[in-house]
Parts: structure tokens; C-alpha cells; sequence
């Protein structure tokens, strides 16, 4: 997708996304999939401008026809390099893989509230857990087709299999960040976020620019530069001129170290 976000002909800019792993069904069936969260606009190639969906035109960032294809391609091509030398069933090129895509209905909070429980939660609930036994477990779920809960018995050693494939290997992540949502890009979101923050009346326009550097005095000895002026001291002359130009019989010498004793 940011492919197809920066070509003009759609965005022409850079975007971010948030990708959840998701691995199970309402039962516990291994139905592996990916959720993205994408902003509806990018950053535009200055740097420096937010811009937004064109919503006059369409509402998507990129067709789903364009990013199956795109989807497609990348996934055949990454599967060989990962598996060299391993036959790949065949896939008739003109078969359409399926990407779905649609604007958000409920707001962003219930989008980042629901992405939330495959993050911070196993793949079942102590409340799905109706009865259990050394033999069975019977638990509780809702239907997705027909939106009712129904009531599942399952033997121990199903049920066990059906749980544990679910649990990520070792140093696997459930949630990757992409563009402008990396942790690389922390400066330039940053400045995303005061860009686009709601302005009150009163409110001053941030600087496009930082203020210039202050300039950096050189060393009137060696001549290097790494000097920075900090305060100008100007001595007063009525004091100045009670001080004495040389030492004379008031400089002193320091004290002299105590002398080694000898050793016998």
C-alpha cells in the first residue's frame, strides 16, 4: 500500500500503518491474518504538508484490485527467496487474491480498542471457560454468521492443541509499525502531531524552520573554532586601578611536602 500511496496518480505521499497478528477464530481454529490501521493521508514530498484522502474523488488510499495484485506479487517473491529450492504450488496468475479494505465507521477508538484485545490477550478468555473435566472442556462462544452464542465441548487433547497453536515462537511480534508509525520516524510524527493538533484562537503558527545556530567564536590564540560568548566582563577602572601589576613580595610560593624519612 505505501507503494501505491506514493504514486500521484492516488496520494502521492508517504503513510504509516499499524499491522496486528491475529491467529484464531471465535473456536480456536487456526485462521491466521493481519489487521492494518492506516491514517486517511500521508505526508507530501516537501516534508513539511499533510495530505488528507481526497475525498471528492474517492474514499480509499489505493484500489483492492491494484493491492492484490501488489500483495501478490511481493508475497511469491518473498516465499522463493525464503524457501530456495522448495517447489511452490502453483498459482494461475490470473486468480484474484481477495484484500479488504474499507474506512473506519466507528471512530478510532474502537478501531484501537478492538486491535487491542489480540495484543494484550491470549487467544481465550477465563469467561469463555463454562465446565471442564480430565477428559473435556466446554466453552462458550459467539457465532460470527448468525451473532449468538453457542456452546462448544471439546476433548482435552483438542483442546490443548487448538490453544497452544496460537502462541507466538520466541522473539515474534504481534504488531509491527510501518512509515511514518515506525519508531524511526518518532521526530517526524512528532511534528505530524503539532501540525495537525486542533489550533485554538490566539494560538501562534508553529516555525517552519528552527532558528539558526548561534554563531561559534574562535580562539584568538590557536585560532579553533568551539568558543561560545557567554558574558563580557568589563572590569571597573577604580578597582583596576588599586590592584598591583606584579606579585612583588606578596606572591608566595607553595607550601613546600614534609621531607621522606630515610629508610634503614
Amino acid at each position: 500500500m505505501a507503494a501505491l500511496a506514493r504514486d500521484d496518480h492516488f496520494l502521492g505521499a508517504q503513510i504509516g500503518a499499524l499491522a496486528v497478528l491475529h491467529t484464531w477464530t471465535r473456536t480456536l481454529e487456526w485462521h491466521p491474518h493481519v489487521h492494518m490501521l492506516v491514517p486517511a493521508g500521508g505526508l507530501a514530498p516537501d516534508g513539511r504538508t499533510w495530505r488528507p484522502l481526497p475525498r471528492r474523488k474517492r474514499r480509499f488510499l489505493a484500489p483492492v484490485r491494484a493491492l492484490g495484485k501488489l500483495f501478490r506479487g511481493r508475497f511469491l517473491a518473498l516465499a522463493r527467496r525464503a524457501l530456495p529450492g522448495v517447489p511452490l504450488p502453483p498459482i494461475p496468475w490470473e486468480k484474484r487474491w481477495v484484500v479488504f479494505a474499507k474506512p473506519v465507521a466507528h471512530g478510532a477508538e474502537k478501531v484501537l480498542e478492538y486491535l487491542g484485545r489480540y495484543v494484550h490477550r491470549t487467544a481465550m478468555s477465563d469467561r469463555a471457560l463454562l465446565a471442564m473435566d480430565d477428559r473435556s472442556v466446554t466453552l462458550r462462544y459467539r457465532d460470527s454468521r448468525d451473532r449468538r452464542h453457542k456452546v462448544l465441548t471439546l476433548p482435552a487433547d483438542e483442546m490443548l492443541r487448538r490453544f497452544l497453536q496460537h502462541v507466538p515462537p520466541k522473539g515474534m511480534h504481534r504488531v509491527r509499525a510501518f512509515g511514518l508509525l515506525h519508531p524511526a520516524q518518532r521526530q517526524t510524527l512528532r511534528r505530524l502531531q503539532l501540525l495537525l493538533a486542533p489550533r485554538r484562537p490566539g494560538d501562534q503558527e508553529p516555525a517552519s524552520d528552527p532558528p539558526p545556530p548561534r554563531a561559534r567564536t574562535k580562539c584568538a590564540h590557536c585560532g579553533q573554532p568551539g568558543l561560545t560568548l557567554v558574558l563580557r566582563f568589563e572590569p571597573d577602572l577604580a578597582m583596576s586601578a588599586q590592584l598591583p601589576t606584579t606579585l612583588g613580595s606578596q606572591a608566595r610560593a607553595p607550601p613546600r611536602a614534609p621531607p621522606v624519612p630515610a629508610v634503614p
